[in-house]
């Protein structure tokens, strides 16, 4: 980020941090193709208004719409024994929704879901995630295979970059499609939502270039009666902060069905910021105090810091 910033950045210097809007036109145009640089210098922004103007960044965006974000469990190709007792794990710790994913292996997958929805029992929210593994025909037969474990929806089951491929396997899934690695863009919402191609459209702070072009996609996806959930990249605290907030204040997360994905921080042993954030098994809720609500721990910047 900060070579890019050396060298397309230099037009940011000395420009008014609270023109969010003027400023993030000024990003786009110098960081083409760099949108998780883009999102962190946007996100920069908004903490800097919220600071300023002594209110949490969700109150910017409009206000809360719920208490708290609801969250959903990640449990990854692991062997199903282990993601077994992963699926136990969670269920301790609060987790009522979770993912498994798939499209490794046919008979792995199968026993991976079976082993997860045994163990997470049968009032556990339960869906797959392929990452975009499968072909078309491959991608409807894994998902009828495992409609008997009760799946709620089926994320990225075909490759990005061809709605139609989605479209098809999605007029026959019989479940709920995510589209996750297709939605980066307004662009690709719109494209997604014009050709019917997903149920719900996974949306990311990171990858979309920041809160507010993160929010015009969700924007899409709502007039087109699109539902959405917050996906994740594994962030650590400032980016799950941003992904809270957004998920706080904007109504179209349809997060009772489809909870978010804002567990970054869960999976890390250590922390960049001075408090942790107030996220556990299920729920997400917004730290307090103003801008993104966190601080950075400047020893530990250094300490992990790499030039």
């Amino acid at each position: 980020m900060h070579a890019a910033l050396e060298r397309r950045g230099s037009g940011l210097i000395g420009q008014e941090p609270r023109d969010i809007e003027r400023l993030s036109a000024k990003i786009r145009k110098a960081l083409f193709g760099h949108p998780f640089t883009k999102a962190a210098i946007e996100m920069a922004l908004w903490d800097i208004l919220g600071k300023t103007a002594d209110l949490p960044v969700y109150r910017l965006l409009g206000g809360p719409v719920r208490d708290f974000v609801p969250t959903k469990w990640s449990i990854s190709g692991v062997e199903p024994m282990r993601a077994a007792q992963i699926a136990e794990w969670a269920v301790q710790q609060g987790f009522r929704a979770m993912k498994v994913k798939v499209g490794i292996d046919d008979a792995q997958d199968v026993a991976r879901v079976r082993a997860v929805r045994n163990a997470a029992g049968s009032g556990v929210r339960l869906g797959i995630d392929a990452n975009g593994a499968w072909a078309p025909g491959k991608a409807i037969e894994m998902i009828q295979r495992m409609r008997e474990f009760d799946i709620a929806f089926a994320e990225q089951p075909v490759a990005p970059g061809d709605v139609d491929r989605l479209a098809y396997v999605r007029s026959r899934a019989g479940v709920p499609v995510i589209a996750d690695e297709s939605v980066y863009t307004s662009e690709d919402a719109l494209a997604l939502v014009r050709a019917v191609a997903a149920d719900v459209l996974s949306v990311y702070v990171g990858k979309s270039g920041g809160i507010a072009p993160a929010r015009r996609i969700a924007a899409i996806a709502d007039a087109a009666d699109v539902a959405c959930t917050i996906g994740s990249n594994l962030e650590m605290g400032v980016g799950s902060a941003a992904m809270i907030h957004l998920a706080m204040a904007t109504p179209a997360f349809g997060i009772s069905d489809y909870p978010c994905d804002i567990i970054g921080p869960l999976f890390y042993t250590d922390e960049l910021l001075t408090e942790t954030l107030p996220i556990c098994g299920g729920e997400a809720r917004p730290p307090r105090g103003a801008g993104l609500g966190v601080d950075l721990n400047e020893e530990k910047v250094r300490r992990y810091r790499v030039d």
